[in-house]
């Protein structure tokens, strides 16, 4: 069997970059499945995650994002010509590989690709919530027209794989073939887990709009107050680092901002409540991982994911939605019973094990195969 994978880039340290590479990674070295990567705009950047050498990648430097350095017709026309390479590239990409199935999760690729498939089954995965999976910068007429096409071709794929529950139910309303498959997790394999006896909690994600850093913020001006001795860990980069800097909260509360690392599961191992602040998730692969490392999750319940992850109250908590007084309580309830601390800690590691490989990877299998067989 012959899969090619369609995206943008592997260059940022992200969940989608992580659960591809182990996906790809596990499918050419425990399946024997011929895999290629296509991406579009990787240039010269290094993959964050190391990618088997068996999974062929090609790169074809199309560079969508230059065209936003011009305005007016120039960049109507950059746009256009940039399509078009796109278009006569992945042609002769899938001529080339010929592959038995192709997965999408660069939505804004699907339109192209179910012109160019023929008789290949397209997969979409959706790596983000459905509600929010359109965004766009143009006028509203073009923006209307853009996702009328975008939908209509989602529409046409022959299976569409959501990572919840929730939000399968909404791209049912787009796709009659839809199949709820969670991440596989990049879990803790050390087999050290966090005594969660350190004065430490930690946030790991990118910094922008959707993670909740101004909740975030808020929650620890609550949490200091009452244990100043606690420190804030964040892991991450984005376009709200300098604003993030800026607030005299972060200053003045014992938060320690620290760059994206290879090495995150022994800062979660150091480390002793992991908290997750997004107005919303596609999944929250981070909320596994520190989970496998023995710590208890505090997250919002928001849609879709920290829901399916965590059982409030065994492994963790989950908090109504911008209640940052309801989930600074939380994280203070954790530091000062450090005997439920531990416990909740220990189911987290228990409950983090269904997102493993050899319990998720069947299902692709599975699906791959009945993609296959109809093809």
């Amino acid at each position: 069997m012959r899969i090619m994978f369609v995206y943008e880039s592997m260059a940022r340290w992200g969940g989608i970059e992580r659960i591809w590479t182990d996906k790809m990674n596990c499918l050419v070295r425990d399946y024997g499945v011929e895999v290629c990567l296509v991406t579009t705009i990787q240039g010269s950047h290094k993959a964050p995650y190391s990618l088997d050498s068996r999974v062929k990648w090609h790169d074809l430097g199309i560079q969508f994002h230059y065209s936003y350095r011009y305005r007016g017709l120039r960049k109507i026309y950059d746009q256009l010509k940039r399509r078009i390479s796109f278009r006569r590239k992945l042609r002769q990409e899938i001529k080339t590989f010929n592959p038995d199935i192709i997965s999408c999760v660069a939505v804004r690729y699907v339109p192209t690709i179910m012109k160019l498939k023929g008789e290949i089954p397209v997969i979409v995965e959706s790596h983000g919530n459905c509600i929010t999976t359109y965004h766009s910068n143009a006028n509203k007429i073009v923006q209307f027209f853009e996702r009328k096409m975008l939908y209509s071709a989602i529409k046409k794929a022959d299976k569409l794989v959501a990572l919840t529950k929730g939000d399968a139910n909404e791209w049912k309303k787009f796709n009659d073939n839809v199949v709820t498959i969670p991440n596989i997790a990049h879990l803790n394999d050390s087999g050290r887990y966090s005594t969660t006896s350190g004065k430490h909690v930690i946030f790991v994600g990118r910094l922008a709009t959707q993670k909740g850093l101004p909740q975030l913020l808020d929650i620890w001006d609550i949490v200091h107050s009452q244990h100043s001795d606690w420190t804030l860990d964040v892991y991450g980069e984005g376009e709200m680092e300098e604003w993030l800097r800026s607030q005299d909260s972060f200053k003045d509360n014992n938060i320690v901002l620290h760059r994206p690392t290879s090495d995150i599961m022994e800062r979660y191992i150091d480390s002793s409540i992991f908290v997750i602040t997004s107005d919303y998730e596609s999944f929250g692969l981070v909320i596994t991982e520190a989970m496998s490392c023995g710590l208890p999750v505090v997250a919002f319940d928001c849609p879709y994911g920290p829901r399916e992850i965590i059982t409030d109250g065994k492994d963790g908590f989950l908090v109504k939605p911008n209640d940052c007084k309801g989930f600074a309580e939380r994280i203070c309830w954790l530091i000062e019973h450090p005997e439920e601390r531990v416990k909740l800690g220990q189911a987290a590691v228990k409950s983090s094990q269904r997102y493993c490989s050899k319990n998720i990877m069947p299902k692709w299998i599975e699906l791959y195969k009945s993609c296959h067989s109809r093809s």
